[in-house]
């Protein structure tokens, strides 16, 4: 199941409702989610799809957040095709 950057938001800090000032913590919690992702996976990598569908994010914004946590020097990538990019913990 799919839904808005906004929804997760509320889904996971357990809220009905939010406001503008809210969001500016948001990409960190995420951050947060998607590093937890990598770390219990059983797999060596996961790809954009996986993190996406694990929780429950686009796919665009798992890119974006996996593309910021790479720049961080946080996890690591790789391209193994002319497309596909997989992803995984610097650990």
């Amino acid at each position: 199941m799919r839904c808005d950057n906004k929804s997760f938001l509320l889904r996971s800090n357990g809220l009905s409702s939010i406001d503008d000032s809210m969001t500016e913590s948001y990409p960190k919690s995420v951050d947060s989610e998607v590093r937890e992702f990598l770390e219990r996976n059983r797999k060596p990598f996961v790809t954009t799809t996986n993190v996406a569908e694990g929780l429950g994010i686009t796919r665009q914004y798992a890119h974006d957040r996996l593309t910021e946590l790479v720049e961080n020097d946080e996890i690591e990538r790789t391209k193994v095709g002319a497309k596909a990019v997989v992803w995984w913990s610097g650990d």
